[in-house]
């Protein structure tokens, strides 16, 4: 007998469906009979005639419910570019990347595949989330390594892993002067006063002041 695990929730739709044991091919499949084959954990219905197109036999239960087929597809074409490791070991994406990140087309548009599984199996995330890779690795797969957080909370595992390049762009500057500039920009000060002050440029003020760099540093200020 296998000894439980703490770890978050996992569903699809607030099914019950958990890819970390999903079916992966036909040999692995455990989805009881009479149940849905997309792990869903809900029962089928009772064919009432033979339909070979969807594989139907009548009087036995429907392999799926009504619009899972497609469900069952995506893990299939998932699984098919993984290579699947150990349960805590990256699962690494062979498929085509975008900058480094896993990307599928799915319900006809192309969708990161971190997005995809953190969907997938923590639900849909809030506005401010993103999908964070635990492992600090952005071609794994594996569910157990991914989870939702804010941007604050990427870069902070960005930093960890070191793939940071925070500050690079900003050199010749302490973590504490992007702070201070944060904070007296924000509290009224001029722009190109402060890019004197620290020897940096006024758009480099302007964007610690937006965030849109050093936003790791300043975030709850």
């Amino acid at each position: 007998m296998q000894t439980a695990t703490k770890s978050p929730p996992h569903r699809v739709n607030g099914r019950g469906h958990d890819p970390r044991s999903m079916a992966l091919s036909d040999s692995e499949n455990t989805v009881p009979y009479g149940y849905c084959q997309c792990g869903c954990g809900q029962k089928t219905t009772v064919a009432e005639r033979n339909d070979a197109r969807w594989g139907a036999v009548r009087g036995e239960p429907r392999d799926f419910v009504h619009g899972h087929r497609r469900k069952r597809d995506i893990w299939v074409r998932l699984a098919s570019r993984m290579e699947i490791a150990g349960p805590d070991d990256c699962w690494l994406w062979t498929g085509t990347n975008n900058k480094g990140y896993g990307q599928i087309s799915f319900h006809d548009r192309n969708v990161g595949v971190h997005r995809l599984l953190a969907t997938f199996a923590y639900g849909d995330p809030a506005d401010d989330q993103q999908a964070r890779h635990l492992c600090g690795n952005s071609l794994c797969c594996n569910p157990r390594h991914l989870a939702w957080g804010t941007r604050a909370d990427n870069e902070a595992d960005k930093v960890r892993h070191g793939r940071s390049n925070r500050g690079r762009a900003a050199a010749k500057i302490t973590e504490g002067q992007a702070r201070a500039i944060f904070v007296r920009r924000r509290g009224g000060e001029v722009a190109r006063d402060l890019a004197f002050e620290f020897g940096v440029s006024p758009q480099a003020v302007a964007d610690i002041a937006a965030r849109r760099s050093w936003g790791w540093a300043t975030n709850g200020l």
